[in-house]
């Protein structure tokens, strides 16, 4: 299965993406969501862990960039302070998760094994026609 990480923190962003490797899932990276979004018709990820905010556009941007769309990638938010309020939000939005730091690598395995298998072969061919309009 196909996992995008979209982390502006180079050193946490290696370590997942060595951790998933290890795991058996296909992983790039991408800094922002600026660039995820440019990634994502390409690789057509099955799942992107993103860390919830970042500078440029994070990744509760990217999420409700991508509601809607067929075969959008499913998600799974980090962040350091995440509200109650926030959370549900984001759930609403149709994250599988919103986890908080440090995580919880055992809840991130359970997620992304969670992932309908159909998921890790669909294309992302909407995406390509009609990519999302940004702020």
């Amino acid at each position: 299965m196909r996992v995008l990480i979209v982390e502006d923190e180079g050193q946490c962003g290696e370590f997942l993406a060595e951790l998933l490797t290890l795991w058996g899932y296909d992983v790039q990276r991408a800094r922002d969501a600026i660039e995820a979004l440019e990634r994502i018709p390409i690789f057509q990820p099955a799942v992107v862990i993103s860390e919830a905010h970042m500078p440029r556009l994070g990744g509760v941007d990217l999420l409700r960039a991508l509601r809607g769309y067929p075969f959008a990638p499913k998600f799974i938010l980090i962040g350091d302070d995440v509200s109650f309020e926030e959370r549900e939000a984001v759930l609403h939005l149709g994250a599988l998760d919103f986890m908080g730091t440090p995580l919880d690598f055992e809840k991130l395995r359970a997620d992304l094994e969670g992932v309908p298998m159909w998921r890790s072969t669909a294309g992302i061919v909407e995406l390509e026609r009609c990519p999302p309009q940004v702020g």
